[in-house]
């Protein structure tokens, strides 16, 4: 069980926030996730790093600020989200603690087709730019650890949501990012699970490493589509590992609707964010 005091302050934070504050809880959802709630209004953000669009919900009891990884229209792609706006909107929207989905491809033959897993550390090969919000010199900067990227409370707390509603998850994985959009060779497939990745995405670890620069902690269910490429014939297709993804849909939103009912109401987070 997650104990109810497991939240801690940070004293910038709490600069920003009135002590017991309600907390407000973030979900970037991604491939295949598009309906994790009927009729959401969207709203325009303006932030210092451009524009995003966000939308506001009731669910699983709480108020919860939503968004849409890939843009409302569902066509923007990985290596063109702006991932800082993203996570700054939350961030200015009160938002402490962020779930997140991510569609992945299996790197090894036991993590099958269908398995939800509990992201627990990620090895970036991506090489855009901009993963960052301290990029103007004369900034203050802060050179964040990582040494938990992802956050153990809520690693937990999906654990435990997934658990009370009779859902197995598979052993936590390591995540590889990649720039995309095109999908993997056989050989870098064959590297990264040598590396020690489980699974391969485009998107999990800009996530983690913003939310740890703004202070807000973050989860991450992966969504097992398909093996990655090189483990058979068949030919990668997004619309396959959309429509994979859309099949477990429900099952995913069962799970962050109790997830979020889990998190503790007020605090700042898990004491991983320094």
């Amino acid at each position: 069980m997650i104990p109810r005091g497991s939240l801690t302050r940070d004293s910038e934070a709490a600069a920003r926030d009135p002590e017991g504050a309600i907390v407000k809880i973030g979900i970037i959802v991604g491939t295949g996730m598009n309906d994790l709630a009927k009729g959401l209004e969207w709203a325009e953000v303006s932030t210092p790093f451009g524009y995003t669009v966000t939308a506001t919900i009731q669910f699983g009891g709480r108020e919860v600020v939503v968004v849409r990884r890939h843009g409302p229209g569902l066509n923007v792609p990985p290596h063109l989200i702006n991932y800082r706006a993203n996570l700054w909107a939350m961030r200015d929207a009160g938002v402490k603690p962020v779930l997140a989905t991510a569609a992945v491809g299996s790197l090894r033959r036991p993590i099958k087709p269908s398995t939800l897993a509990i992201v627990r550390d990620f090895i970036d090969f991506s090489k855009r730019g901009n993963l960052t919000i301290y990029d103007t010199p004369g900034e203050r900067l802060r050179h964040i650890d990582l040494s938990r990227p992802y956050c153990p409370l809520l690693s937990s707390v999906i654990e435990q949501a997934a658990a009370e509603i009779g859902v197995e998850l598979g052993p936590r994985v390591v995540y590889v990012c990649v720039d995309g959009p095109r999908y993997e060779t056989p050989a870098e497939v064959k590297m990264f699970a040598k590396m020690g990745g489980d699974v391969v995405g485009m998107t999990s670890a800009p996530e983690a490493i913003l939310s740890r620069e703004l202070d807000m902690c973050y989860g991450s269910l992966a969504i097992v589509t398909n093996y990655a490429a090189g483990f058979g014939e068949h030919k990668l297709e997004h619309d396959d590992v959309a429509a994979a993804a859309k099949q477990l849909q429900p099952t995913i939103r069962a799970i962050l609707e109790r997830a979020v009912a889990l998190i503790p109401e007020t605090g700042n987070g898990c004491g991983s964010v320094d």
